[in-house]
């Protein structure tokens, strides 16, 4: 749970469903399991040290006292499809639940093991085909959580401190009978989210490659070990200071303290909360990479309301600004910058301003906004930003195409949209060292054009557009 996945291993998966992936940036994580019933509770007493999904070890429950637990397990408040909303209300575009969490309880039924949702409970239920079940009817994608260590299954190592033991061959044969149910059982798989164990490089390998035969576009997460992944995983709630130089993303819980419900957690505030988290997902997509936030049901299978209400007041914002969250890259610049961050899709930049506090920017005093709202590039913040972050002044460009020597024997040349009258393309000659470029002021004064101190954001491609809006958080 601790390690980032290495950088290496091209994906087998399709072009079409990298991008699709990569481009919804923003999913629900579900921890929902046997450990759920307990709510990080045993024997009247709040478990304080570890995860609550943990609690079988962190408590040193005995693993019959534990599996005893099955036995009152019936959440029937448990509503797939009023998740999928929930999830859709948010702005995420898709979710992953845990099928099988470290306990090896099994969310699904299987032939493998009665130690599962449908053979070991009063309910009888497969919790894995109602997701999949609801997310297809809601057109959101669906992928699935598993646990490569099994503290149930006799011929696995037990119980450590470090969660990192190594694969027995009978466990490894178990594991792939579990992931062959789940990759034919229940309809598309959008990724499958691999987590702890340490697989020798062929058991990896295997893994791999079985999960492509069966589900060609199925994303892997890097925790599978060894090189072999799709995406790279940050290790919990943690964030990286630059790009990654591939696919990667950030799994986050609502508190660091556990990923599943929590009975007795301090929950504080759902605006605040909903703050930190819309603005970890900002930092996470202007990094580049995919931003995976958890809700833990309750026992009865209901969302805790706080969650909800966090979830729902991010979706707002994204309701208003996704333009600048979704299918985006990350910023083109190295630097960062107190003022927020930006995210680049084709040929626009987005600046995403997160002032806590009141700032001075260029002598200008910028209070905290109350809400959030959308500043246009003429208001005043905006233009002293952009002058903040480096740029030059050009005035009095008068034709429709005119040449700027940027020296380094660079040129660019400055080009009108045909096709707005708000809007201007940059060209450069290839070759040029686009990171030493900032933004360009220019004013055109032109009776069939006018333009008048437009602000041109610059960045990787042949063709820049205007830098049209900024977003406030």
């Amino acid at each position: 749970v601790f390690w980032l996945a290495t950088l290496a291993s091209p994906a087998q998966i399709s072009e079409k469903a990298f991008e699709k992936w990569h481009q919804n940036k923003y999913s629900m994580f579900i921890h929902f399991g046997l450990y759920s019933e307990l709510g990080g509770v045993w024997e009247g007493n709040p478990v304080t040290r570890g995860y609550s999904e943990q609690i079988q070890s962190f408590a040193g429950i005995f693993s019959d006292w534990y599996g005893d637990t099955a036995l009152r397990f019936n959440p029937t408040l448990f509503d797939a499809d009023a998740i999928v909303s929930l999830a859709k209300e948010a702005g995420m575009r898709s979710i992953i639940i845990t099928t099988k969490h470290h306990d090896g309880f099994c969310m699904f039924r299987t032939a493998t093991t009665d130690y599962n949702s449908y053979d070991a409970t009063p309910g009888k239920r497969d919790f894995i085909k109602e997701m999949a079940e609801a997310c297809k009817r809601g057109g959101i994608n669906f992928g699935i959580y598993f646990s490569l260590i099994d503290w149930h299954f006799p011929q696995a190592y037990p119980i450590s401190s470090h969660n990192c033991d190594f694969i027995t061959p009978q466990h490894h044969e178990f594991t792939k009978a579990q992931v062959t149910e789940l990759l034919t059982n229940y309809g598309p798989i959008s990724e499958l989210w691999f987590d702890m164990g340490s697989n020798t490089p062929e058991q990896s390998k295997e893994l791999y490659q079985l999960v492509h035969r069966l589900q060609p576009d199925c994303m892997v997460s890097g925790r599978l070990g060894n090189d072999q992944y799709d995406f790279s995983v940050m290790a919990d709630n943690t964030y990286p200071e630059g790009s990654l130089q591939t696919a990667w993303q950030t799994a986050a819980s609502m508190f660091d303290e556990t990923w599943s419900y929590r009975s007795w957690q301090k929950r504080g505030d759902v605006h605040t909360k909903a703050m930190e988290k819309l603005r970890s997902l900002i930092n996470v997509v202007s990094h580049g990479g995919n931003f995976l936030l958890n809700i833990g049901p309750k026992g009865d299978g209901s969302v805790v309301p706080f969650e909800r209400e966090v979830l729902k007041e991010i979706g707002i914002w994204l309701k208003k600004n996704g333009e600048a969250i979704y299918g985006t890259e990350a910023s083109p610049f190295r630097e960062q910058f107190e003022w927020g961050t930006i995210t680049r899709k084709g040929n626009n930049l987005y600046l995403i301003l997160s002032f806590r506090n009141a700032r001075i920017l260029n002598g200008m005093a910028v209070s905290a906004p109350p809400i959030l709202k959308t500043l246009k590039t003429k208001d005043m913040i905006a233009k002293t930003i952009l002058q903040q972050i480096g740029g030059k002044r050009f005035t009095a460009m008068t034709g429709s195409r005119d040449f700027i020597d940027m020296g380094n024997g660079l040129r660019m040349s400055l080009a009108r949209n045909k096709t707005s009258a708000n809007r201007l393309d940059i060209i450069y000659d290839e070759g040029a060292d686009l990171y030493n470029m900032r933004f360009y002021r220019r004013t055109f004064s032109k009776k069939t054009f006018e333009c008048k101190t437009k602000d041109i954001a610059v960045h990787e491609g042949i063709y820049f557009d205007m830098l049209e809006e900024m977003f406030t958080v």
